[in-house]
């Protein structure tokens, strides 16, 4: 009785200190990102702000007749299709064209285009 009890207690022993040091490891973790918690949280409010100006903008706002949108059938990719995007596309589908007297696309930097089209094959 008192080999298993010994082994029971050096079991427990056992597990005890494996706790123990897997809480000091996940609080030594903690520590080691706890400078990144103010950053992410600026950068999730942020990007909620965003979003949420976004929708509201395209919800309250008057679209201008020939307004260009992404699909029609979503909402969400709607208010992000915006402003110059529609340059940036037909970049990325045709490439650069110019005629005088006329708006073309030549101002756009190829960039973000060329990274499109990558993308997209």
């Amino acid at each position: 009785m008192s080999t298993l009890a010994s082994r029971s207690r050096s079991a427990l022993t056992g597990l005890h200190s494996a706790a123990t040091q897997a809480t000091h490891s996940i609080a030594a973790i903690l520590e080691r990102v706890d400078w990144l918690v103010l950053p992410m949280l600026a950068f999730g409010v942020s990007r909620l702000v965003i979003f949420i100006a976004a929708l509201l903008g395209d919800t309250f706002l008057i679209t201008e007749e020939g307004h260009w949108v992404a699909d029609p059938n979503s909402p969400f990719l709607s208010f992000w299709a915006k402003w110059d995007s529609q340059w940036y596309v037909q970049i990325a589908r045709d490439g650069y064209w110019f005629q005088p007297l006329q708006q073309s696309n030549v101002a756009f930097f190829p960039l973000y285009p060329l990274y499109m089209r990558l993308v997209a094959r």
